[in-house]
Order: structure tokens, then C-alpha cells, then sequence
């Protein structure tokens, strides 16, 4: 079964990700979202400009979503976005951890033009871990759940937004509401939230129409084996049909990143 990861991060290891396109490419996974991140919070990993090599070095395979820090002001975020999504970025990455409220109407100018330029968003949801090179840095949950994303998807439904970590462990149950609420509202289940909440088969999983949920690793691709076997053995588990399945690992995200 072909699959998309919609979940990835460049390390710096693996600079042009050459290794992990050529491996991932062995198991089956033809397309990879690549997400930025901050490098004062995931130091190994890369930035937009990191990103952006790896997409030039394997176009129509790594695919960019762009870290913005809604903490910076409208004005440059909006810069920011337009700057990246003409250099053919299809995602925007954030990290409401930092302390800002993706609710917040300051920040209407930015969905805005995320939405003119037709990007998904992929925030960080849930927990999120200490920094290994500022332990003491402020970071909170308290922004970080869909709900606090919830009246962005109202206003601008061209977004499609996708919560990472199944939206977190403590705030699944926003993840399914808004799912069924909202058509551009999604969730990546990736670990270690987002595999928990199956793991434990949380009260709601199993009423949720498959159009809405993602694969991802948030890993190299030696994950790919164990990640596969972990959601084939839940899906025998829980009785999910073959098309679900394929929603899941490919169907979805081919149609968000307009993949063929």
C-alpha cells in the first residue's frame, strides 16, 4: 500500500534528506510533508531554509510547511508566508507551546493570507517537550489544543488544518468534535499522543468517520515498519475497513497536498 507521511522533520544528520527519501521510498512512502521547526526548541532539526533545500533536491517527493511565530506581530508573519509560499511551500507549521493564542483576532491577517495563498496548517498540539538547550524556556499546553483553532477554521475555511499529535492526549475529544463539525478540519496520529489515544481506545475513536485522520511518523524512516504494524494490528483490532485504510495512509493527505 502506497503511503504519504504527513508528519516529518529534516535532521540535520541527513541535510538533504537524501537517506530518508531513498529509504522511505523502499516502504512504500511516495511524498513527505517536512515541517520546520524553531532552533532554539529542536536544535538537531531545520529551518525553513533547510526545508527548502531538501524540497529543491527532491521535488514532487519532499514536500515544505513553513515554521511561523505568530509571537513576531502580523505583519511580519504575513511577510513571512508570503516569502516561503511563492518559494512553493504547501504547509504552515506553529508552535502555540511558545505562548501565543491561535484565537487571537490580531491575528486574522495571517490566516488570511495563509488562506489566499491556499497552504495547510499543521500546529503542534498538546504537550510539548522540554528544549535541551533552554530547559527553563516558557511553554504551556493552555494554547496548544484545536479548540483554540477552532474559530480560525470558521472564519477562513479555505485552511485545511491538521492537528498533530491527534490534537493531544488531554484534549483528544476537541479533535473529534471539531472533525465532525468542521469539513477542513483534520488530525494527524502520530506518536506519541496521537498513538496513545488508540492505544487505549478513548471513548469516541471508534465512531469517527476515517475522511478526517492522517498517517504520520514524526520520525526517520526507520519508524516506518513499527509505526505500519502498530496501525494494522489496531485497525484489525477495531475492524476498519480496507477503503478507511487507505483514507488513512494515503487518500487524505494526497488530496490536501493535491498529490497524485
Amino acid at each position: 500500500m502506497k503511503r504519504i507521511d504527513i508528519h516529518v522533520h529534516l535532521h540535520m544528520d541527513d541535510p538533504l534528506m537524501d537517506r530518508h527519501v531513498e529509504q522511505a521510498g523502499e516502504k512504500g512512502v511516495t511524498a513527505l510533508l517536512v515541517h520546520a521547526v524553531p532552533n532554539d526548541i529542536c536544535p538537531p532539526l531545520g529551518d525553513n531554509e533547510h526545508v527548502l533545500a531538501a524540497m529543491r533536491k527532491h521535488p514532487g517527493v519532499v514536500f515544505g510547511s513553513m515554521q511561523i511565530d505568530l509571537r513576531r506581530g502580523a505583519a511580519l508573519c504575513v511577510e513571512t508566508v508570503r516569502h516561503w509560499a511563492g518559494e512553493g511551500f504547501k504547509c504552515v507549521k506553529m508552535y502555540p507551546n511558545l505562548g501565543f493564542d491561535p484565537a487571537d483576532p490580531r491575528h486574522d491577517p495571517v490566516w488570511a493570507e495563509i488562506e489566499a495563498r491556499g497552504l495547510l496548517c499543521l500546529p503542534h498540539c498538546g504537550y510539548i517537550q522540554i528544549s535541551p538547550i533552554y530547559p527553563t524556556m516558557s511553554l504551556t499546553s493552555l494554547t496548544a489544543s484545536p479548540f483554540h483553532f477552532e474559530r480560525a477554521a470558521r472564519m477562513f475555511p479555505g485552511i485545511h488544518f491538521i492537528m498533530a499529535h491527534f490534537g493531544g492526549a488531554a484534549t483528544y475529544l476537541e479533535t473529534l468534535v471539531l472533525c465532525q463539525r468542521l469539513a477542513n478540519f483534520h488530525a494527524d496520529c502520530t506518536p506519541g499522543q496521537g498513538t496513545w489515544v488508540w492505544k487505549c481506545r478513548l471513548p469516541g475513536i471508534e465512531d469517527m468517520p476515517f475522511d478526517h485522520f492522517l498517517w504520520g511518523t514524526d520520525a526517520g524512516p526507520e519508524a516506518i515498519d513499527g509505526s505500519a504494524a502498530f496501525w494494522d494490528g489496531t485497525f484489525d483490532d477495531l475492524g476498519v475497513a480496507a477503503e478507511d485504510r487507505q483514507r488513512f495512509y494515503y487518500d487524505n493527505a494526497a488530496a490536501l497536498l493535491a498529490v497524485g
